[in-house]
């Protein structure tokens, strides 16, 4: 399952600051960091999301006036919560 860390397009399920660590504690903040996504819920990727959404997602995809290919990977990627589709 993908690590939901935020980034482009993809904000993150809370908030975040970036701090510098010393590196002989790198190891022991990585493993907190690890514990505390563990710990939070995930959605199931195998679960679809219902007709309304996959319609709005759909109408949002296609404002963006892309290739119908570009368009449909899109919206497989957002429905199936995948990084990358290879039609």
């Amino acid at each position: 399952m993908p690590i939901n860390k935020g980034g482009r397009g993809k904000k993150a399920d809370y908030e975040t600051k970036v701090i510098r660590v010393p590196l002989p504690i790198v190891g022991e903040v990585e493993n907190i960091i690890q514990s505390f996504r563990k710990d939070l819920p995930h959605n199931d990727s195998n679960e679809l999301k219902s007709l309304s959404e996959a319609i709005a997602i759909a109408s949002n995809i296609l404002k963006s006036k892309k290739s119908a290919k570009e368009s449909i990977k899109k919206l497989l990627q957002v429905l199936y919560e995948v990084d990358n589709i290879d039609l």
